[in-house]
């Protein structure tokens, strides 16, 4: 090869070489822009999330699920409501409890067994767990609160897993309760047939530190949107009432 080609292949490796790097840099530019923008939005995000968690707290003692609250800029927020007590707490229910939900004895000591569980989800490693039953659990069963069912709140299938009450003493205490909530438990137990009021009676130390009728800490699940880039910020907040507001006693941000 004479010195003119070998000079031109040195010139066209060169424009490869440049090309090549040119793109790189290009590419990471555009990598660098995109990541940008993704962090921008998801502190919009954050603020938007923030944002429904000071509504939620003006707006006590009235507390309610915000929907869809708009910030305007392509952001907006939405809360859910849920108080532990409507359902029947996985890590601290006896395994008699447990079975009247489930009501499979083995699988009610498998969870025993299996406790503390970080999450209701975490149910699915328990041997013989099918998908019925996870779906059931995740509708019935909590890992929060206090671990008291609330007598106002709790659908029939949490209801009779309380000690004493059963399946008759929970569609007793649906009757009860219809129309305007239990302001008495005592007052409740002296409304229940004689037979079902006996048999609560006989276990009452067990059922009275199994259920109330006060409003248990509220878990809020709160959600920031940044809607042009598609980006949600996540986070659950337990709240309790302290004098005339609420305060915010664990943050646990997804």
């Amino acid at each position: 090869m004479n010195r003119h080609g070998f000079a031109l292949l040195l010139v066209l490796w060169l424009l490869v070489a440049l090309t090549s790097l040119v793109g790189v840099s290009v590419a990471d530019t555009r990598s660098g822009t995109l990541t940008s923008l993704n962090r921008q939005a998801l502190t919009r995000a954050g603020w938007a999330r923030e944002a429904c968690l000071s509504i939620l707290l003006a707006r006590y003692p009235t507390l309610r699920t915000l929907d869809r609250i708009d910030l305007g800029v392509g952001t907006w927020c939405r809360t859910d409501l849920d108080d532990p007590g409507r359902r029947l707490n996985l890590n601290r229910a006896s395994r008699e409890a447990l079975t009247l939900l489930l009501e499979d004895p083995v699988l009610a000591a498998r969870l025993v067994a299996a406790r503390p569980f970080p999450a209701v989800e975490a149910v699915e490693r328990i041997p013989g767990m099918d998908s019925l039953t996870e779906r059931r659990l995740l509708l019935l069963a909590t890992v929060r609160g206090a671990g008291r069912v609330n007598l106002n709140l709790a659908p029939v299938e949490v209801l009779r897993a309380v000690p004493g009450l059963g399946a008759d003493g929970a569609a007793a205490v649906l009757g009860l309760r219809r129309g305007q909530p239990l302001s008495s438990i005592d007052g409740m137990l002296g409304a229940l047939p004689t037979g079902i009021r006996g048999r609560v009676m006989a276990v009452y130390p067990a059922f009275l530190a199994s259920v109330t009728l006060e409003a248990n800490p509220v878990i809020a699940t709160l959600e920031g949107h940044a809607s042009t880039r598609d980006l949600v910020a996540r986070e659950t907040v337990t709240l309790v009432p302290a004098g005339s507001r609420l305060a915010v006693i664990r943050r646990e941000v997804e």
